[in-house]
């Protein structure tokens, strides 16, 4: 056992001391941190304070007949002091179809009706089941109405950052974890390993355990990291805020905290994936590009809107990817997966979609090291 735990630290110690690696996590460090500042320069200081001036106000008849006073009927800026009704007129503006409406024509009961109108009329269009659409309404009544304005700048950098995040990650696992095991492959070292006396189970898992190690480690790291810097530079404020304010068209009954909360933990499981995915394809192919080729290729795959909403089951794949989902684009998908009359959303079925791949590709790629035959080439 002792040998194993040597083994263990020597083949984190290899991961870490890759070149690749270390430019890779100095390359994660620095996007984390940019991820913090930069769309922070987009909104100054003064439209933030400015914006969460009305927090805590009740996004109702009189707050709009007060921010109409401010606005053309357009929705655009009339007066100076007008900053802080620019998410309730971008909530009101996106809820209300048509481009030409005037906005002052509308009560708040309009804007809340003509937005739940947009959201079915959407299930309607992509052809959801009627248990499906039902299941929603049921959902859609947990958020309360009336709708509560918070200013959710420093959240929404948050959600979006992490999104930006696993692109980082699923290059870090594609560079430097396939040649966890090609590498001996490369240099002729393999049947050395393989005869050893803990050459085949026991090197396998240790070696998939340091692997998986380092992933979660930068992980945790990373998310810590721009977790802090968004709470120093934009404060807690909005994290609390429902997610509606920054996804107009969510069904979800979340606040934007729940939301990063749900983020995080699918995150987890899918840098176990893509951990294991590099790891355990790296021994069929030898070869690092084509795994990471491979990684891209699904992650671009998710990224795409190539799809028309109504490709049926290939349509709802792309939701599943990892890509999409941990994105601010998945809390307007309304597609569910039904297993026996019980319906699932992608926050529930990804990422135990996540492990189960895992877990087969991990089996799978036990069977095939542990027959590896000391041959020669």
């Amino acid at each position: 056992m002792n040998n194993l735990g040597t083994l263990y630290r020597f083949e984190i110690k290899k991961i870490l001391k890759n070149r690749v690696t270390q430019v890779m996590l100095v390359i994660l460090c620095i996007i984390t941190i940019l991820e913090a500042i930069v769309p922070g320069l987009s909104v100054t200081r003064d439209k933030r304070d400015a914006r969460m001036e009305l927090n805590g106000r009740i996004i109702d008849d009189t707050l709009l007949n007060e921010m109409y006073q401010n606005i053309d009927d357009n929705g655009h800026s009339s007066t100076p002091n007008n900053e802080k009704y620019f998410g309730i007129c971008y909530l009101e503006q996106t809820s209300i179809p048509g481009p030409d409406n005037v906005l002052a024509d509308y009560t708040a009961e309009d804007m809340y009706r003509a937005r739940e109108e947009q959201i079915l009329g959407y299930m309607d269009d992509i052809e959801l089941s009627d248990q499906i659409i039902t299941h929603w309404k049921e959902i859609m009544k947990k958020t309360e109405k009336p709708f509560k304005y918070i200013y959710s700048c420093g959240s929404l950098f948050l959600s979006q950052g992490l999104g930006v995040m696993m692109l980082i990650i699923m290059l870090l696992s594609a560079l430097c974890l396939t040649t966890v095991f090609t590498i001996e492959y490369r240099q002729r070292t393999d049947q050395i390993v393989l005869s050893s006396r803990n050459g085949r189970k026991e090197t396998y898992l240790v070696k998939l355990c340091a692997g998986l190690s380092v992933i979660i480690a930068s992980t945790v790291f990373a998310t810590g990291l721009l977790t802090v810097l968004i709470f120093v530079i934009y404060g807690s404020s909005g994290f609390d805020s429902i997610v509606q304010l920054s996804s107009i068209f969510s069904a979800y009954p979340f606040s934007m905290g729940q939301f990063i909360i749900i983020q995080m933990v699918i995150m987890i499981t899918v840098v176990i994936m893509y951990a294991v995915f590099a790891m355990v394809v790296s021994i069929f192919t030898k070869n690092s590009l084509a795994v990471m080729g491979m990684m891209f290729g699904a992650y671009l795959f998710g990224e795409l809107d190539v799809l028309s909403d109504k490709a049926g089951n290939i349509s709802f794949l792309r939701t599943l990817m990892s890509s999409y989902v941990i994105s601010m684009h998945s809390l307007s998908e309304y597609r569910m997966l039904n297993i026996g009359g019980k319906l699932f959303t992608i926050y529930v079925a990804s990422p135990i979609l996540y492990l189960l791949i895992s877990i087969i590709l991990t089996v799978i790629g036990s069977m095939v090291y542990e027959r590896g035959q000391v041959n020669g080439r």
